[in-house]
Parts: C-alpha cells; sequence; structure tokens
C-alpha cells in the first residue's frame, strides 16, 4: 500500500460510515438499483410495458403529466421549453444538514488502525488457529441434504474475528489445524437475496488449507513517515487523518444540499414529450448493464431476471420507468443551463467528464466514455453534474422548523382559498 492509497482508505473509511456506497467501476444506467429492490419486495406481475410513439420523433409522456399536472398548476413555471417546464430553481429553499457526526479521538484512532491493518504482513504457521489469524478453507454447501454449488468455494481467505460469510462462521475455525473439516449450520432470512437458500437451512462442509499470523505494524514516527507525504510525527499524522476526516464531513454536507436542491427542482418539473432517440438509448443501456450481469454469472438473460424474481415484463416496465426518470433529469438540466446561459464550452465539458471519471474509478475520461452508449451520453452526465452544482450553491439553507412552518401557512392559505371558492 502506497502513500495515496493510504490516505484514499481513510476517506473510504469515512464514506462508509456516513452513507451507503458502492464501489462504481463501470457505467452504471440510473434507476437500475430499482429493478433490485423491486425484486426483493413484490412479485413481477405480467404487464404490457410499451409506450406510443408519436409522430415527429418524440415519446408523448402522458403517464407522467398526468400525476404531474395538479403539483405544476399551483407552482410558477420559472423556465420552459418544448420537452420539461420547471418552477424555482435559483435560491430553492432547504433544510440545514444536521446531524452530522462530530470528528472524535475515537474516528481518528479508528481510521489509523484501518490503515495500520492495511500494511499487515501475513507469515504461514503450523498450529491451530487463533482469533485474529488469517485463514483459508475450502467449503461445500447442501441444503435438505442436495448439493448447492453455487454456494460453495475454493481457497475461501478470511481474518478470524471479521464476521466473514456469516456471523459466527470465523469463530468455528478456533482450534482447528491444517487438515482438520468439520460442519457448520446455518439458517438464512426468508429476504436472502439468493433465492434458493431464502429461509433454508444450509450444512457447511469446511475443510482448513492455510493458517497464517496477521502481524500488523505499531503506529511510530518511523511508520508515518513511511506512508505520509505530509507528516512526520505520530501527532502531526492524527492532526492529518483528522483534517480529512473533517473534509470528508463537508463533502457529504455538500452532496446532502446538493442532493435536496435537485429533488426540490425535480418536484416542480413537468415533462411535455420526451426525445424519444435519448430514451431508447436510456433503455438499451439499461438491458446491457444487466447482460453484463448475466454474462459474469454466465447465464441466460432470462434465467438471470428469474433468478432475481422478476419476469421479463416487469423488467421491461421498470427499464422505461428507469429511463424516463434520467432523460427528464437531464431535460431539466438542460433547460436550466440554457435558460441561465451556463458555460458549457469544450474545456469546461472536458473538465467535468474528468472529475466523473475519477469519481467513479475510472482511469481516463476515454474509458468512462468506452463504457457508455456514447460521449453524447456522458456529455450530457456532464451538463447535469454542472447544473446540479450550480443550483446546490445557488440555494438557500434554513431551519428545517422554518420549513415546516412555512409548508403549514402554505396549507393554510390554500385552504382559506378553497373555503372562498
Amino acid at each position: 500500500m502506497n502513500r495515496k492509497t493510504c490516505m484514499a482508505a481513510v476517506v473510504l473509511t469515512a464514506a462508509c460510515c456516513s452513507m451507503s456506497t458502492a464501489g462504481a467501476v463501470s457505467y452504471f444506467p440510473a434507476g437500475a438499483v430499482s429493478v433490485f429492490a423491486a425484486a426483493a419486495d413484490e412479485t413481477a406481475e405480467d404487464t404490457a410495458g410499451a409506450k406510443d410513439t408519436a409522430a415527429g420523433g418524440e415519446v408523448a409522456a402522458e403517464s407522467e403529466v398526468a400525476a404531474e399536472t395538479e403539483t405544476t398548476a399551483e407552482t410558477e413555471v420559472a423556465a420552459e421549453n418544448e420537452f420539461v417546464r420547471i418552477g424555482r430553481y435559483e435560491g430553492v429553499e432547504v433544510a440545514k444538514v444536521e446531524d452530522v457526526p462530530e470528528i472524535t479521538d475515537y474516528a481518528v484512532d479508528n481510521n489509523i488502525n484501518t490503515i495500520l491493518k492495511g500494511f499487515s504482513e501475513h507469515r504461514e504457521v503450523s498450529r491451530a488457529a487463533e482469533e485474529g489469524d488469517a485463514v483459508t478453507v475450502d467449503y461445500t454447501v447442501s441444503v435438505n441434504g442436495e448439493d448447492f454449488p453455487e454456494g460453495g468455494a475454493e481457497g475461501y481467505q478470511l481474518i478470524i474475528g471479521d464476521n466473514s460469510l456469516f456471523t459466527g462462521f470465523d469463530k468455528t475455525m478456533i482450534g482447528h489445524s491444517v487438515g482438520d473439516s468439520w460442519d457448520v449450520e446455518h439458517t438464512y432470512s426468508d429476504t436472502y437475496a439468493v433465492a434458493p437458500l431464502a429461509g433454508q437451512t444450509a450444512q457447511f462442509h469446511v475443510t482448513l488449507t492455510k493458517v497464517e499470523e496477521v502481524r500488523t505494524p505499531v503506529l511510530s514516527d518511523d511508520f508515518v513517515q513511511k506512508v505520509s507525504e505530509k507528516s512526520e510525527t505520530v501527532d502531526e499524522y492524527r492532526e492529518e487523518v483528522r483534517e480529512v476526516l473533517e473534509e470528508n464531513n463537508r463533502d457529504y454536507v455538500r452532496r446532502q444540499i446538493r442532493a435536496d436542491v435537485w429533488q426540490a427542482i425535480l418536484d416542480t418539473a413537468e415533462v411535455l414529450k420526451y426525445p424519444e432517440d435519448q430514451l431508447q438509448e436510456e433503455i438499451d443501456s439499461f438491458y446491457e448493464y444487466y447482460q453484463k450481469g448475466a454474462d459474469m454469472y454466465e447465464m441466460e438473460f432470462d434465467k438471470f431476471l428469474e433468478e432475481l424474481k422478476i419476469s421479463p415484463e416487469h423488467f421491461k416496465e421498470e427499464a422505461s420507468s428507469a429511463a424516463e426518470s434520467n432523460v427528464r433529469e437531464n431535460l431539466v438540466a438542460q433547460l436550466i443551463a440554457d435558460t441561465i446561459g451556463m458555460d458549457l464550452s469544450e474545456e469546461v465539458l472536458t473538465s467535468k467528464k474528468a472529475a466523473m471519471a475519477e469519481q467513479l474509478g475510472f482511469d481516463s475520461t476515454e474509458e468512462l466514455i468506452q463504457d457508455a452508449p456514447n460521449e453524447a451520453y456522458i456529455d450530457r452526465m456532464a451538463v447535469r453534474e454542472l447544473v446540479m452544482d450550480w443550483t446546490a450553491d445557488h440555494a438557500n439553507q434554513i431551519d428545517a422548523d422554518q420549513i415546516d412552518a412555512d409548508q403549514t401557512d402554505a396549507d393554510q392559505t390554500d385552504a382559506d382559498q378553497d373555503d372562498k371558492e
């Protein structure tokens, strides 16, 4: 682990404390997670998901317009074009972000311990496994006396004490030596993601193949000088880590405000019609993303959906819905950019795309573009990111209590108006 990786570990640890994230290393179409969520909570229904195509190359947004008419009718239109109209986009009021965790000495120490573990050395030993050892095992899984090959593994590595695989599994290694075999029983919850195991009691046959002692370095001035480009002493390093965590907190606040402002703007948006080419592009990318999942598991696409408890008809419906959502955001972003005269020069877009590529884990902008349907797709993503930054910078943060009071006053005004009518 080098110095850059070392400090990245601090960032990752802090991020995991404040939000749920996935290490995005490839193109991820917006709305893709919704299908998995639907699979976990409901049975797929047989529906006809085809959308009517309007003349002139656009798809009529009748259902969405109907759902939004009441909201937009009560919202003053601030900007519109042939595709979409929106309410207020500058000076949007959002609640101040509260309950941001304080960076304590414990948080600093916890992150430093994570970094120290990253520099641990493993040494194979000829003794029984103990707490804290790194062990390697082979195991097979059976359910109701029948083998479940997909559940087994060879050369599975874990640290005793890390609760790998399922709670308690690692503790069964303690006291065993290389060559020992034993059985472990585990009952999965009814909502477990792997359908054949959900609600089932599985038998694990485990064989220990390697035991390694883990030697973790001690925090010292020498260690600090090896891993930090800024600090020379332990005290300086603690302060460096604290600064990183505090910056993570500030980033968290910025992200939350950004998301809240953008959602408030989207809540006022009314789509008049969808550009057919963009909508189809989103649908295609959605299918391509899940096809990659099927290919990874060497499964036919329909079989992959079946494992997720999703019918092809329901998937088609979800893909169309996710595509509409993504295009809707792009339309709103482009409208705001045009209205405020945002600088969308090649230089600006190139800089934003480079930042996006780094954030998503790509080595270069070119890799990001190659993983997307086309460069125009990434350009639209870049415009959206730029507009979200701008709207967040031009928002007004107020106390949550004030927002509630304003909403109460607005509701009372509406009620009084209804009474007069």
